[in-house]
């Protein structure tokens, strides 16, 4: 017998939330296969971007650098081009880190000596000065869990910088754009209407809930992210939100700060952690910035930025 999630509806209501959900959905394409030349070019251009989005506030020449979820390579690449001591990306993907070795090897022999690829069983009991996180941390099956293990790599100075989209309460936060461009439609809908009506585009999958996807959701919104660090004992130094170049940010930033709309209007996150300096300090900075989030959200406050150094 299939997974409640899986199985066929069980009464007339939920016939018709099915019906309405399938409306709303476009045509089943084959899914493509991963173009990992064009796929690797587009990570390392958004590298740069990465990077560009905390502006003078990092600086990675001759810094020793862990990459989390480096996929096929294109931060690590990047970060040594930019002048980083030593960089080694982790993936949970074998295929994935063949194809970053052979990149280096092939095209970017000149940076070999600087790279290193593993999965995370292979890490060597060696400490980082920054750790990446980059479009990941909304994939953690346990990210209290990850950002526990991550402070074993840094050095006692040591920082992290996280950035990922998109925050589950936005638009398209349930990753599932290419089924429908119902903005919210993740949230509108239970996620077994939408987990039944998925097996036509991802077959192979056969999962029940987000978290069983391929990658993984844990759901990540603002104040969950800053929960997460507070409670995983981490100071943070730099959070900000909805960082781009577009024109509608003015717009999307006002209706951030319209009643109960913080979270829904929140795409992107970007952040500078670094763990707590002491056992008495011990969630201090977090807990201060989580009482301003919880604050601002309860009284439909907009952005919030926080530097920890106050």
């Amino acid at each position: 017998m299939h997974d409640q999630a899986v199985s066929e509806p069980e009464s007339l209501s939920e016939v018709l939330i099915q019906t309405l959900f399938h409306l709303i959905c476009i045509e089943p394409v084959p899914e493509a296969l991963e173009d990992r030349e064009k796929y690797f070019c587009w990570r390392l251009s958004q590298a740069r971007l990465f990077f560009a989005r905390f502006g003078s506030r990092v600086d990675i020449r001759r810094k020793s650098i862990l990459d989390l979820g480096c996929g096929f390579g294109g931060m690590v690449i990047f970060l040594a081009e930019q002048g980083a001591r030593r960089v080694v990306g982790v993936d949970t993907d074998e295929e994935r880190l063949a194809f970053a070795r052979n990149k280096v090897k092939s095209e970017f022999s000149n940076l070999a000596d600087r790279i290193e690829f593993a999965v995370p069983a292979e890490l060597r009991e060696e400490r980082f000065d920054l750790v990446v996180s980059e479009d990941s941390f909304e994939h953690y099956g346990d990210p209290i869990a990850v950002m526990k293990t991550v402070r074993t790599f840094l050095v006692d100075s040591g920082k992290v910088l996280i950035g990922f989209s998109p925050l589950w309460k936005s638009p398209y936060g349930g990753h599932i754009d290419y089924m429908t461009k119902v903005p919210w439609a993740h949230l509108l809908f239970p996620e077994r209407i939408i987990m039944r009506e998925r097996r036509h585009y991802r077959p192979h999958e056969n999962a029940r809930t987000f978290s069983e996807m391929r990658g993984g959701l844990n759901k990540m919104t603002y104040a969950k992210f800053v929960e997460t660090m507070r409670n995983s004992g981490y100071w943070i130094e730099f959070l900000d939100t909805n960082i781009s170049d577009s024109k509608l940010r003015p717009f999307i930033s006002f209706l951030q700060r319209l009643p109960f709309c913080f979270e829904y209007f929140t795409k992107n996150l970007y952040a500078i952690v670094r763990p707590d300096e002491g056992p008495a300090l011990i969630s201090q900075p977090a807990s201060l910035v989580c009482h301003r989030v919880d604050a601002r959200l309860a009284h439909d406050c907009g952005r919030v930025k926080h530097t920890s150094s106050s």
